[in-house]
């Protein structure tokens, strides 16, 4: 095992390929002067999240992991 912070580190932001994707939207929801424009980028982005996480989900036996 290691140190519980450096293992929370690892699983949220070094292993964690979603992470940096959605951070990457921050930049395009700060840019948007309607209040609405704001809530359809998060709703679709929560949209678009769930889905990958099903489809990850049903097809993880069948996707090879490379080290």
């Amino acid at each position: 095992m290691g140190n519980p912070i450096d293992i929370m580190k690892r699983g949220i932001v070094d292993d964690n390929h979603v992470f940096p994707q959605v951070i990457g939207t921050c930049p395009t929801m700060a840019v948007t002067t309607w209040y609405i424009n704001v809530k359809i980028l998060a709703i679709a982005t929560l949209v678009v999240l769930t889905f990958l996480t099903f489809t990850v989900t049903a097809l993880r036996k069948y996707i090879r992991v490379s080290d």
